[in-house]
């Protein structure tokens, strides 16, 4: 059984640490040159967007309860969600913890909807530039959720990047590549390759 300390972001199973997909793609990522308070606050808008989100999906969000400067946040997410016709019946999970049972990784993807035709995993960004380790990201979360979906109907079949922005604009970004799947295994091999031999080496 899984168990996601929230608290340190850890995923556990039969008390074996997984790695999450945001680490397995760490390495894409370079912070160095932005001040850790400006990572922290861009970190703590994008955690209160996501519970946002997850609220209006579920409709038990409270207006008076969003502070001032999510609200543009919440009104492009708003925006998408009534440009596609996405409605309540029309979203799987959302913010789920799991993990493949294959692979032995793990995650929490954001949002499962049944998008222009198709059921299609969606991880909400409030930046606003498009990265290209997203698509691994997101090849990452589509494999998840799929070992994770008893239905054939229901199998996720496209994968978006949604930047939301304060002035209540979207954008809306595909990744179509089929190879984003063997890069995300090859950094996969390679994290567990350096687990197992650089462990505790300087």
């Amino acid at each position: 059984m899984l168990h996601f300390d929230a608290a340190t972001h850890t995923y556990t199973v039969d008390g074996v640490v997984l790695p999450s997909v945001t680490q397995i793609l760490k390495s894409c990522y370079d912070f160095s040159m932005i001040a850790p308070e400006v990572l922290e606050r861009k970190r703590q808008i994008g955690t209160a967007v996501h519970i946002a989100i997850k609220l209006d999906i579920d409709n038990d969000l409270v207006e008076e309860s969003v502070a001032q400067e999510l609200r543009g946040y919440l009104a492009a997410w708003r925006s998408f969600r009534g440009e596609a016709g996405l409605h309540e019946a029309d979203f799987g999970e959302c913010e789920k913890p799991m993990y493949h049972p294959t692979y032995g990784y793990a995650g929490t993807p954001d949002v499962t909807a049944h998008l222009h035709g198709h059921w299609s995993v969606i991880d909400a960004k409030c930046v606003d530039a498009l990265h290209p380790a997203w698509a691994l990201q997101l090849a990452g979360y589509q494999e998840l959720l799929n070992a994770n979906v008893s239905k054939d109907s229901q199998k996720i079949e496209r994968r978006y990047s949604l930047r939301l922005f304060p002035d209540g604009k979207y954008r809306l970004d595909e990744w179509k590549d089929r190879n984003d799947w063997n890069v995300f295994l090859a950094m996969l091999a390679a994290r567990r390759w350096c687990e197992a031999n650089l462990r505790g080496r300087t």
